[in-house]
């Protein structure tokens, strides 16, 4: 049987590559979506020329990677994407801090990583890096996790940086499985760098899964701020190497009454204020030392 020759008119081909464009068009990647839409900046010389590498891998939650995205290209730092290719590759050494969004524990997010990825990091930070966590972002850093009961073992999932771990679900603030909500941080280490300018108390974006922090005993780590109805640690900062690390199991990059975060999502919220001069002061503290 002879094979026949199917030919394709090059006009058909010109607009089946259009098409093809155009969806992608449709949906911007991450990198486009913060360099298409610039946020007012603010001027702080201190910060000039820091370089931060927002991971976004699989399992991360765009909302929350954007969301941190601008508010630090607000303070003035150039922000660039990167993935889990480019952490086991070393790329992340150009970088001053390193920044993981929140996302979903399911699936994992961080079996792309690997331990190539995850010694790569840890390098980076032992080597004067800076590292912000944020919920999951936040859980990935420590030793071990919790999730409302049910302790999620396995060391290849995590950093261990933080010395001791994280718990998510706190029935007391919310049941698990409900919408994000506001809840109140109190601020208790006014002494700290990036507490020294804060108020003692903010109200806060908080999901049912956010984590909260508990040090192993004798670790040298401070607590920023607490939940206020739990009492938990909801904020740390502590040194690695040479390098400083900032974890959050709430959400201070969301701002709910404002678009300059690039999502909507959280519009039925109330806030008290923006939590940016918050990580302002982390992102100073992490590169001033």
């Amino acid at each position: 049987m002879k094979k026949r020759l199917i030919i394709i008119p090059s006009c058909l081909i010109g607009i089946i590559l259009i098409s093809v464009l155009i969806k992608i068009s449709c949906y911007p990647t991450l990198q486009q979506r913060l360099m298409s839409h610039q946020v007012s900046t603010e001027t702080y010389e201190d910060l000039i020329g820091t370089k931060v590498a927002l991971y976004f891998g699989h399992g991360m939650d765009g909302h929350s990677a954007l969301a941190i995205g601008r508010a630090l290209q607000w303070m003035g730092c150039h922000v660039e994407v990167i993935n889990a290719d480019g952490i086991k590759r070393g790329f992340i050494n150009s970088y001053d801090i390193l920044a993981c969004p929140g996302g979903e524990s399911n699936p994992d997010p961080w079996g792309e990583l690997g331990l190539e990825g995850k010694s790569k990091i840890q390098e980076f930070i032992k080597s004067g890096g800076g590292y912000i966590g944020i919920c999951l972002g936040a859980l990935y850093a420590c030793e071990s996790c919790d999730f409302w009961g049910v302790h999620l073992a396995g060391k290849e999932l995590y950093l261990d940086l933080f010395p001791g771990v994280a718990y998510c679900g706190q029935e007391e603030i919310s049941p698990q499985g409900v919408w994000p909500l506001m809840t109140w941080l109190n601020v208790p280490n006014e002494m700290h760098p990036i507490t020294s300018s804060m108020p003692k108390r903010l109200k806060i974006v908080y999901y049912p899964s956010s984590p909260y922090f508990r040090v192993n005993e004798n670790a040298k780590v401070a607590v920023v701020a607490t939940y206020e109805i739990s009492g938990n640690p909801a904020m740390v900062a502590f040194e690695y190497g040479k390098g400083r690390v900032f974890l959050s199991g709430p959400h201070p990059e969301i701002e709910v009454d404002s678009d300059r975060d690039g999502s909507d999502r959280f519009n039925d919220l109330e806030d008290e204020g923006s939590e940016w001069p918050l990580l302002l002061a982390v992102v100073r503290w992490l590169t001033q030392k």
